[in-house]
């Protein structure tokens, strides 16, 4: 929300504004990558606070209140740094986890993940409406400082010592992979294309920011309540199960933005996109856990958090070269059927 609106305040085009999101994406993409190769090689502790003491300078940067190129690559170092903590986090968890539990081990990192979303979305909102731009970056930096204090609680780590004798592209064909790495990216780039400018359609109808604070907490919060049911229901029904149940619902969320021209009607296409989250990572990242070894358990998981980057690099490219031509319904019923052809790759082409 804050890059959009900033951007937005600066005077920039809708182009410009969706490449904020571009970029962000692009340093989860690198991030991922470079993070969960790490996790296997060095503690997890370590990764954890290089990531959140790497995350607390970089948005501060954002303090400066830079001219719209700056800010973007400053958008770019943030979001390669901090996403550190997601594959080291997940790695952790999964690869301490027995098969029939992984689910719900998961699930935890999720709900985690979903109630930092949620707080930090009306944080930002409250604080956009009541200090500015300067002083919400500063003030949002502040839990990352609060994170390393508990991560100094953790027991230290021995670094991986077993051999890593296949490469991690070798377990892309391990119960064809492929295709929900695949389907990820189709389906995020649908979904975060239409996000790259949903803030811009809600204040062109006229939503104030303390309201779009609200709204972009629900989707979080949802997914935060039905978090610890996606663990369970993965645990016990199956995780193709869930995780294609949730790659349908997140196609229905641009379809809702579509038709919305009021704050109810965009809390429907929120709430639906928290509810696609749970089943579609939890159901996503048991399923890659349960098919990588323990010494590969960060840089599959980050191939995963890598595949979503790349949805989340191309979706607002496309989203925010169109819409100037078709408008933000149409764009949103474009990125809708893009997240379609990723269901429909989870659905055909995983076992």
């Amino acid at each position: 929300m804050l890059p959009q609106l900033y951007l937005k305040e600066q005077g920039a085009s809708t182009f410009v504004i969706s490449l904020a999101t571009t970029l962000l994406w692009l340093g989860i993409l690198v991030g991922s990558a470079f993070w969960g190769e790490l996790c296997d090689r060095v503690s997890t502790r370590s990764v954890l606070v290089g990531a959140l003491a790497g995350g607390f300078l970089s948005l501060g940067v954002l303090a400066f209140l830079l001219p719209p190129l700056l800010f973007l690559a400053a958008c770019f170092f943030c979001a390669l740094i901090a996403i550190g903590a997601v594959p080291a986090t997940m790695s952790m968890i999964s690869s301490r986890s027995c098969v029939s539990h992984r689910g719900r081990a998961l699930s935890t990192i999720g709900f985690s993940r979903s109630f930092g979303m949620a707080a930090g979305g009306i944080l930002a909102g409250v604080l956009l409406a009541t200090t500015g731009f300067r002083w919400t970056f500063l003030l949002l930096g502040c839990p990352f400082l609060l994170g390393l204090l508990f991560v100094f609680s953790l027991p230290r780590q021995q670094e991986h010592d077993i051999p890593l004798k296949r490469t991690s592209f070798s377990f892309l064909g391990v119960g064809r992979l492929r295709g929900l790495y695949l389907g990820v990216t189709l389906n995020q780039m649908g979904l975060l294309g239409s996000a790259s400018l949903v803030f811009v359609h809600m204040s062109n109808i006229g939503i104030t920011e303390g309201i779009m604070g609200v709204l972009a907490a629900l989707a979080p919060t949802t997914a935060m309540l039905t978090m610890l049911l996606s663990g369970h229901l993965a645990d016990h029904v199956g995780r193709k199960k869930v995780f294609v149940a949730g790659f349908g619902l997140i196609v229905l969320s641009p379809v809702v933005f579509a038709f919305s021209c009021n704050a109810p009607m965009m809390a429907v296409g929120f709430v639906i996109m928290g509810l696609s989250f749970g089943p579609f990572f939890v159901g996503s990242t048991a399923h890659i856990g349960d098919l990588t070894p323990a010494n590969r358990q960060g840089v599959m998981l980050g191939f995963f958090e890598s595949s979503r980057a790349i949805g989340g690099v191309l979706g607002p490219l496309v989203a925010g070269a169109i819409t100037p031509l078709i408008g933000f319904k149409a764009m949103f019923l474009v990125m809708a059927t893009v997240s379609l052809l990723g269901f429909g790759s989870v659905l055909l082409w995983t076992d």
